[in-house]
């Protein structure tokens, strides 16, 4: 896959400097069962296939984050400002918000971030979500809802859609 190479290339280029974090990448064409399913015509405009010459649409969740912004004016000097979209829980400064597209989503509320992954079409999406040491530590609780329970929301909704089209999901080892 080189879409997937390429991706995986332009984020080690961006962060190794930065933090030394490693990533992990996978293409997810699986079978999982949900109360939410998508049905075929939801999803039905959804190219099957994605050309290696197309731009992808990616998604970035946590995109206020340490790291997002920064990834985010890569992929869109790459690809287009409008197939980089970002999306977090908090207002963005006015620099960020007219860069780019923005989408205010809480990885935890599932039926959300479906629609935003079809809605938008979707291809790749970049899961940044996450609280770290200090903020984590301080607030226990609502720390393991956004990394563990938000990891699932975000593989589950990965993993349904991508019965229909193909979706390429990033994760981001920050440990």
């Amino acid at each position: 896959m080189p879409v997937g190479r390429t991706l995986t290339r332009a984020v080690h280029q961006a962060l190794s400097p930065v933090c030394g974090c490693q990533v992990l990448s996978t293409s997810v064409r699986c079978i999982s069962f949900s109360p939410r399913q998508v049905t075929s015509s939801d999803a039905s405009f959804h190219s099957v296939s994605f050309s290696e010459t197309d731009h992808p649409r990616v998604l970035i969740t946590g995109g206020l984050g340490q790291l997002g912004v920064g990834l985010a004016k890569l992929l869109r000097k790459r690809y287009g400002n409008n197939n980089v979209i970002l999306s977090d829980i908090r207002k963005p400064p006015d620099h960020v918000f007219h860069s780019g597209p923005f989408i205010y989503s809480d990885i935890l509320d599932y039926k959300n971030l479906r629609e935003i992954v079809v809605n938008n079409r979707i291809t790749w999406m970049i899961h940044y979500s996450a609280l770290l040491s200090a903020v984590g530590e301080a607030n226990v609780q609502l720390a393991r809802a956004v990394n563990i329970t938000g990891m699932q929301e975000v593989s589950l909704t990965v993993s349904i859609l991508a019965l229909y089209f193909v979706l390429q999901m990033f994760f981001i080892d920050y440990i």
